[in-house]
């Protein structure tokens, strides 16, 4: 009976070299301990014996993954670098949904009031102090390093200026190549779809090389090498700045529509609940998958609601197309878009196929400062 009993505390004791090295640190001399009077107690009953090490063994695969489980989390909240574990406080979460929610207000407030020239007046009033607090908030969020609540207003910003700026001047050097391939000429439908289907392409290609670099070029400042370090680290941020500018970029999505404002707002509501979800949210797959959800959505409700408003509009002859046909054009054009912009969202996905390399600061993310 000694040798059996002396069998099955060697199997016991190497059956806790499984466990997570500090949890053997803080409880294996112990376990084996509670381990070895219980087999004493059993005392030379080769039945009580054999039960008392089924019953740890039956465990014994559960309580190693939980403990795994509890190591990961815990070293996630230990790093002062890592944004997932630490949800924002209100005043970091209402700063950066603020990005999302403003337009739905500001929506609203058109439907309501309408287009008078004094509510005019007031539009230019309100753009002119959002635009003033969208720079404060980039200044703050360049001050403590780009934490979470300031990577919206980053990445909009970047979005933006570069769709604005330099989408078509860099795309009018190979349009025509690309109005040849595509038989643009022909005016048919198919290769009016293809041309405009690359454009867009094009349209968010330029924004998310823009990011790269702005991003590699930030680190080499101390002040904001910690946002490289964050993308690093949890790689949706970059995917977050993508998201992010399709707020603006649903404007250009309805540019010239009228009586587009309700669903411009069910697109912004969808974009809003996608980032609020994100922002409390500790796990990467999850707060990707709320960003695919939410930009989809946004972008099929705008497909379904240009093929439902084409033929509310006034734009004369439509390029040559009948009604039904150029909204069977705005709808595949906005769907191509959508598939563009899921596209560059999963790519920084790429990321973690690179080694990370090993950090000597730990510099914690920084609270909001109160403006």
């Amino acid at each position: 009976m000694k040798t059996l009993a002396r069998i099955l505390r060697w199997l016991y004791t190497h059956s806790l070299k499984l466990y997570p090295e500090k949890f053997r640190a803080n409880f294996s001399e112990e376990m084996q301990s509670v381990f070895v009077d219980t087999a004493h107690e059993a005392g030379n009953n080769p039945g009580k014996l054999l039960a008392l090490f089924g019953r740890e063994i039956r465990d014994w695969p559960g309580a190693v993954w939980r403990e795994y489980l509890r190591t990961r989390r815990n070293i996630m909240n230990m790093n002062p670098n890592n944004l997932a574990w630490r949800s924002p406080t209100t005043k970091e979460l209402l700063t950066g949904l603020a990005l999302f929610v403003i337009p739905i207000l500001l929506a609203l407030w058109d439907t309501i009031f309408g287009y008078q020239p004094l509510i005019n007046q007031v539009n230019l009033v309100i753009d002119l102090v959002l635009l003033v607090t969208i720079l404060i908030i980039l200044g703050l969020g360049l001050k403590h390093g780009f934490p979470r609540w300031s990577i919206p207003y980053l990445g909009a910003s970047i979005t933006i200026t570069v769709m604005l700026t330099a989408v078509f001047p860099l795309w009018g050097l190979f349009a025509a190549d690309v109005k040849r391939i595509v038989k643009y000429g022909t005016k048919t439908l198919s290769a009016r779809i293809q041309y405009s289907a690359l454009l867009e392409g094009f349209f968010w290609l330029a924004p998310f090389i823009a990011l790269i670099l702005i991003i590699l070029l930030l680190m080499a400042w101390p002040r904001t090498r910690l946002l490289a370090k964050r993308i690093r680290q949890d790689w949706t941020l970059l995917s977050f700045m993508i998201y992010s500018g399709v707020v603006f970029a649903l404007e250009l999505v309805f540019e010239e529509y009228a009586y587009d404002e309700a669903w411009k707002i069910a697109c912004w509501v969808c974009l809003a609940l996608g980032a609020w979800i994100y922002f409390k949210n500790a796990d990467q797959r999850k707060r990707i998958l709320t960003l695919l959800v939410g930009v989809t959505l946004a972008y099929w409700i705008a497909a379904v609601g240009k093929w439902y408003l084409v033929p509310l509009q006034t734009w004369g002859a439509f390029h040559g197309y009948q009604y039904d046909t150029y909204s069977r054009f705005e709808f595949w054009r906005t769907l191509a878009e959508w598939g563009w912009v899921a596209l560059f969202m999963g790519l920084p996905a790429l990321l973690t196929l690179i080694p990370h390399p090993q950090e000597s600061d730990s510099t914690p993310e920084e609270n909001l400062a109160p403006a």
